[in-house]
């Protein structure tokens, strides 16, 4: 039986996918470590489409052997993904002499090595299944460095160059990765990526919407969308920057809730 399988998707952008996936018809593994907030997905999963399975399986995926687990049950169960959903992430907004290493290192294995292992576990059944998408859900971040922010940064750019670079190498397949870089986007369960955004704050995009374009663009076969005319502005200014001044203008923002 085929499935989607989604991490991160007791809220946030894991579920909004999560949703459209449903709407979809598609079969749909949820992974988060909130075992709660997994249940009450996969409720309102069953809500929208009653013919579809919805399986939650808690696991922390910064704990290599918990990815390792994960995957050996979906191998046990003869599962096919046809479709993987990168959403899980985390970050740590705080000065780096003042930051606990640990969380650092969790960080990098939840926003790096968790997606790495996922793609290349399930992978080659795509490629030899001749269909599959799959989607990282990246940030602006990834673009240029951020002090006061720098591990969440540093792993977005390479989480953004990896997915680039496995999308060029599966350009000849049936098999499609999408980057998906949003900036500032807010959800009901908590605000996500601008640390101090307040959610009544209109012009920002809704994690919903967000969602909508990830998925329009991975069924068109792009390999890269930005979000927000504004966003993608910003980045191609910051290609003409000295990068002393990208870090100055980065840190004035930051800085301000450390």
């Amino acid at each position: 039986m085929k499935f989607t399988l989604i991490t991160g998707g007791a809220g946030g952008l894991g579920k909004e996918f999560a949703k459209i996936c449903a709407k979809n018809s598609h079969n749909i593994i949820l992974v988060d470590i909130n075992q709660a907030g997994l249940m009450t997905t996969k409720q309102e999963l069953l809500k929208i489409n009653r013919d579809i399975n919805v399986v939650a399986l808690r696991a922390n995926l910064a704990n290599m052997n918990e990815i390792d687990k994960l995957c050996s049950f979906i191998n046990s169960k003869n599962i096919t993904i046809n479709n993987l959903i990168n959403a899980a992430q985390c970050q740590d907004h705080e000065s780096f002499k003042m930051m606990n290493v640990n969380k650092q290192i969790n960080i990098d294995n939840l926003n790096c090595n968790a997606p790495i292992y996922l793609i290349k576990q399930f992978l080659q059944d795509m490629i030899n299944n001749n269909e599959g998408h799959i989607f990282n859900v990246c940030s602006t971040r990834a673009f240029y460095p951020g002090p006061y922010l720098s591990t969440y940064h540093a792993t977005m750019s390479y989480l953004l160059y990896m997915g680039e670079a496995i999308a060029y190498e599966l350009k000849d397949t049936e098999v499609k990765l999408l980057t998906l870089c949003p900036g500032k986007y807010k959800t009901i369960d908590k605000d996500i990526e601008i640390v101090g955004m307040k959610n009544k704050d209109k012009y920002v995009i809704s994690s919903e919407k967000v969602a909508k374009i990830g998925y329009n663009y991975s069924l068109k076969g792009k390999s890269l969308k930005i979000i927000g005319f504004i966003n993608s502005l910003k980045i191609f200014a910051f290609r003409f920057m000295p990068c002393k001044l990208i870090l100055r203008i980065e840190a004035k923002t930051l800085k301000k809730g450390v």
